[in-house]
């Protein structure tokens, strides 16, 4: 019987929903749970690892793990801090607790799969170094800059003849034209933070779940063609498969950055037929996608990571 760890909060519906499809297949799940760390639960790193959670009776042993699956994970680092000598003690704090656990994912990889690897998820925040990995492998990304410089981003602009969208390097805030981004911020001396320039594909929307470097699921995103932004409103999901290249292309993207499971939002340009792979994300919201699409996301990623288990830790599908 398969032990599989989940790293993420207990009552986040996407944990309940994928341990329920666990258990149904005869798997035992352990929720490793670090919202609240280290308040209410404790972490002991050495031979006999183990998991102290104030809501269980006895520490739950990590050694036994068959796989962990990692659907979220802070990998923010502090602040710099205003006031050094009120908060230099917690800074210390912090710091120590975030090494603590990222030590823990590291130790996981050398022993279990894990979905995903620490490294892989870094890449949703380190995205210029993964739109050069990607644009220096061949596979087709928007034209991007990342600057804090208003002269250079104007000349970016100017380039791709205004048609360019600008957005932060992290977080989720609303992607908007750049041209009115700069009207408004001003172009007289640099930004307080860099942000990332990004060329402007107009055409079809669409999202794609990979399991293994292969589709799982694939759909037409339909919104209010006023918004930029497709994720700033409500949404409407038209499934389709995708076309032969574009499979290759997402297939050998997904395996370049280590990322067994993930969404992946595309863009299809109207104007020349291709398809440009935009935002990859590790820790992939699915219960909104099943209620769009009617696919039962839980019960796919559930059957993924027991294969992965039955074959002794492959995690990519046969040919990618």
């Amino acid at each position: 019987m398969p032990l599989i760890g989940i790293l993420g909060q207990k009552n986040d519906a996407h944990v309940l929903s994928l341990s329920s499809e666990l258990e149904s297949r005869g798997a035992t799940v352990l929720i490793v749970d670090f919202y609240n760390f280290p308040r209410f639960n404790l972490l002991t790193l050495n031979r006999d690892m183990c998991y102290d959670d104030i809501h269980v009776l006895q520490p739950l042993p990590l050694n036994d793990l068959d796989l962990l699956f990692v659907r979220s994970f802070s990998t923010r680092m502090p602040r710099a801090l205003r006031n050094q000598e009120k908060c230099e003690a917690q800074s210390a704090e912090t710091v120590a607790v975030h090494a603590l656990k990222s030590s823990f994912i590291r130790i996981m990889e050398e022993r279990i799969p894990v979905i995903n690897s620490f490294p892989a998820m870094l890449f949703h925040r380190l995205k210029p170094y993964q739109y050069f990995l990607l644009d220096r492998n061949g596979i087709p990304v928007p034209g991007t800059m990342v600057t804090r410089n208003p002269i250079a981003a104007r000349r970016f602009i100017a380039a791709h003849e205004g048609r360019v969208v600008v957005k932060p390097l992290a977080g989720g805030a609303e992607v908007v034209m750049a041209e009115g981004m700069l009207r408004e911020t001003g172009m007289e001396s640099p930004w307080k933070r860099p942000f990332m320039f990004q060329q402007y594909v107009a055409g079809r929307s669409l999202r794609a779940y990979t399991l293994g470097g292969q589709v799982s699921s694939m759909g037409v995103v339909r919104s209010d063609e006023k918004r930029v932004d497709w994720r700033a409103g409500p949404v409407q999901v038209e499934r389709v498969e995708p076309e032969e290249a574009l499979k290759l292309q997402i297939a050998k993207a997904v395996k370049l950055l280590g990322l067994s499971f993930c969404s992946i939002d595309i863009e299809h340009d109207d104007s020349d037929g291709k398809y440009y792979l935009l935002d990859f994300n590790p820790g992939a919201l699915f219960t909104g996608w099943e209620r769009l699409t009617g696919i039962n996301m839980a019960a796919r990623i559930a059957e993924y990571l027991l294969r992965v288990v039955k074959n002794r830790g492959e995690m990519w599908c046969t040919g990618i």
